[in-house]
């Protein structure tokens, strides 16, 4: 009877996590309102009504918005899954012991950590993409102004010749994916031991 309950509970938490995915690529399209801001349709209202609480905690977390990067719902996400794998092991088991949180909060921290890391990745390569196409931006200034001191003054502790900005981002680059890597396996390695 209890791992049905369990069982149960760790579906509808991962159900629950799929609408705010859903609901998040919704946000990117805007597809609530229409420009006067007349409910357009019902079924993301819907949405929206259902996962908007949920989120709204996590959004009142000032740190998790990062300019115009709100990180907000993958910590949101990453709470569920936790709880949601949690649940899941009662479900088949009957049981959780010590050494399967530590592997768990491990685990489900090194995802949240490399998902961040990767979406960095991928915003740097964009921006080396648009340095080499020569294409400015208000967005981009403002990122370089950001980027600029800490790209600097990481590759200068490992190289000290002058190089261009384009340079340094993709030597960036290239450094934080091979520690991610790195980590990854690192992780993994320790996980195995256990």
């Amino acid at each position: 009877m209890i791992s049905t309950i369990f069982a149960f509970i760790s579906i509808t938490l991962t159900i629950y996590s799929l609408l705010i995915f859903i609901r998040i690529i919704f946000s990117w399209f805007d597809l609530r309102n229409s420009g006067n801001g007349i409910p357009q349709n019902k079924i993301t209202n819907f949405l929206y009504s259902i996962t908007d609480p949920y989120l709204n905690w996590f959004r009142r977390f000032k740190f998790l918005q990062i300019g115009m990067m709100d990180f907000s719902a993958m910590l949101a996400i990453f709470v569920l899954y936790f709880i949601s794998n949690i649940t899941s092991r009662i479900a088949l088991t009957g049981t959780i012991s010590l050494i399967y949180l530590i592997k768990l909060i491990l685990v489900s921290v090194w995802s949240l950590v490399s998902s961040l890391v990767t979406i960095f990745i991928i915003i740097l390569a964009i921006r080396v993409i648009f340095l080499q196409l020569n294409k400015y931006s208000l967005i981009f200034q403002t990122m370089d102004g950001y980027l600029e001191p800490l790209v600097r003054r990481f590759k200068g502790s490992i190289i000290k010749k002058f190089t261009s900005y384009k340079f340094n981002l993709l030597f960036f680059i290239v450094s934080i994916f091979i520690i991610r890597y790195v980590l990854g396996f690192g992780i993994n390695f320790l996980l195995s031991l256990f």
